[in-house]
């Protein structure tokens, strides 16, 4: 799809790109499909391009030394990964998997860093979406490093559920596919950990499941567990 009929490029950094710097865009970034499992970039690696995510889901994750992995965050439609390795020109800090089938536009660095370089609004766009994520990011290691796990995973469910719900009658819609072991790497906890909270929480009737998805039914009472 070419950049200027892309449905995410009203509220996305390049958004404000002219139609000729879009032309240029479109001729260097290549589109490719990746299936559930397989990987964009791993932990270490060195940094080639930026990735857009034009449809699906993706998980990040850092691996420490003994191998546990801490899911940072998961992105989907309109998010762009890799972006800080190629503006610290560093090794890419976490790995990137998929978790959901998903069409991913790569950009080559060249063709990033000239974009920002020659463009002020895009590298005013980029910086403030650095700087919310980082004060996110800030803001929930303070929040996770004085909760309990059942106070952890409260606050992972509410904030999955803001970025990747959908509000129905029923509740809000996780539009996830979660295993028990990614939520486990989220809260920094065991899978064994994980299936009994999440039994406590479909008894507590805050959460309910269907075959697919995890359904948020008391936000209230999830705020109220989350220590908030």
């Amino acid at each position: 799809m070419p950049c200027a009929q892309c449905n995410k490029r009203g509220d996305g950094v390049f958004c404000t790109l002219p139609e000729n710097t879009l032309s240029h865009l479109d001729a260097s970034k290549s589109a490719h499909q990746y299936e559930t499992g397989q990987t964009l970039f791993h932990q270490g690696n060195d940094a080639y391009g930026l990735y857009y995510i034009q449809a699906g889901k993706i998980k990040i994750y850092e691996t420490d030394n003994e191998g546990n992995q801490q899911i940072i965050k998961i992105s989907g439609e309109g998010d762009m990964v890799g972006y800080d390795a190629l503006l610290s020109n560093t090794p890419h800090p976490n790995t990137a998997e998929v978790i959901e089938a998903s069409k991913v536009c790569f950009i080559p660095k060249s063709t990033f860093l000239q974009l920002i370089s020659e463009h002020a609004p895009t590298h005013f766009k980029i910086t403030q979406q650095i700087a919310r994520e980082l004060s996110e990011a800030q803001h929930r290691l303070t929040q996770m490093a004085h909760k309990n796990v059942r106070e952890r995973f409260a606050e992972v469910l509410l904030r999955l559920g803001e970025k990747h719900g959908l509000k129905t009658a029923q509740g809000t819609i996780i539009q996830l596919h979660l295993s028990r072991q990614t939520l486990a790497e989220f809260i920094g906890s065991s899978q064994e950990s994980v299936i009994r909270l999440v039994t406590e929480f479909k008894r507590d009737e805050l959460i309910t499941e269907d075959e697919h998805f995890i359904i948020l039914i008391n936000m209230p009472g999830l705020i109220k567990t989350s220590g908030a």
